[in-house]
């Protein structure tokens, strides 16, 4: 089996592990910005904002239910799927 590192472009948002039960990380944010993770139906569930010195770490609420979420950094925006 091999294993592959895909690597973002500048500027372009990555968000990863992408599955996930509880926390991910982004990459790619602006710094200074702010990172919204929103349900189905648009309500906020988190709010951060981007780091100049590492990765942004998001960590959903607990209890948060399994489905499809909107990671969202100024235009960009990404699908988080939480089991």
């Amino acid at each position: 089996m091999r294993s592959l590192l895909l690597e973002a472009v500048a500027g372009e948002l990555a968000l990863f592990p992408n599955q996930t039960t509880g926390a991910a990380t982004l990459r790619g944010a602006a710094p200074g910005t702010p990172i919204t993770v929103l349900d189905a139906l648009g309500r906020q569930l988190l709010a951060a904002t981007a780091d100049a010195a590492r990765p942004a770490r998001l960590r959903l609420p607990p209890g948060t239910p399994a489905g499809v979420y909107v990671v969202r950094n100024g235009s960009q925006s990404r699908h988080l799927v939480v089991q």
